[in-house]
């Protein structure tokens, strides 16, 4: 079982908190962004348990992707300076 102390910096947003029989809890899902950067933490279970294979599950996994996945206005904006054009010659 795996808990708390976890030394992770403080999360922007915690989303899943497990709780065990024995009264541990651990913050099981957490949000970071950074700079143009999001970061999605998830533990649902350990691997060798059939955690993986529930649609619950499967269904966080594909939303934390998408979520994680680079937002199109985050592109637009000046953080990204043009490329010189001409930089690159195929030979």
């Amino acid at each position: 079982m795996y808990g708390e102390f976890f030394e992770v910096p403080e999360p922007d947003s915690l989303v899943f908190v497990s709780s065990f029989t024995g009264g541990e809890i651990m913050r099981s899902g957490m949000c970071w962004s950074r700079g143009l950067g999001r970061v999605f933490y998830f533990s649902p279970g350990h691997e060798e348990h059939p955690i993986y294979h529930q649609a619950e599950i499967q269904r966080i996994l594909a939303n934390a992707v998408l979520w994680c996945a680079p937002q199109p206005h985050a592109f637009a904006t000046d953080a990204w300076p043009a490329r010189e054009t001409g930089w690159f010659e195929n030979r």
